[in-house]
């Protein structure tokens, strides 16, 4: 069983995923800076969506096998499941639709998740609307880190 929890000192501002085993025992096997908004466990990985300011996320893989922490998709973009929620009303005034599906699908071919440059969007505000709308999209991420898709459509 997994679960997530905040630190207790807001200041600390760090969220953790818990395994809790059969005995009673846990142990904290992912510890994200900022404030996690979702995770997946595939395997022995825990895929973490984590917001790192406004609205800016990323997607990082922890492994449970060594405990490694991998930051997957490209410098420079933010991905995660919470650009619907908190990007409505910037776009809204800029006459631009939401993506409809958003949080995170781990398969084996890679991350699907929703993505964008930062030099489009940052912080709650689109700097160039051409290049954000160039770059929202659906995106695949390597499970390995680095590399990254932009693909069609949302996986089914």
């Amino acid at each position: 069983i997994f679960a997530r929890t905040s630190d207790a000192d807001l200041t600390l501002n760090k969220d953790y995923v818990w395994q809790f085993k059969p005995n009673g025992r846990c142990r904290a096997v992912a510890v994200y800076l900022r404030e996690i908004s979702s995770f997946v466990i595939d395997c022995d990985d825990i895929f973490i969506v984590g917001n790192d300011t406004w609205n800016a996320s990323s997607v990082v893989k922890f492994s449970l096998i060594d405990g490694t922490e991998t930051r997957l998709g490209q410098l420079g973009y933010d991905y995660g499941d919470n650009l619907s929620r908190t990007m409505f009303n910037s776009l809204s005034d800029n006459n631009i639709e939401p993506l409809p599906h958003t949080g995170i699908v781990v398969r084996d071919d890679g991350v699907y998740t929703v993505g964008y440059s930062q030099k489009g969007f940052f912080e709650n505000n689109i700097i160039d609307k051409n290049i954000f709308l160039d770059t929202y999209g659906y995106y695949r991420l390597s499970r390995d880190g680095g590399a990254h898709e932009k693909v069609a459509e949302w996986p089914q």
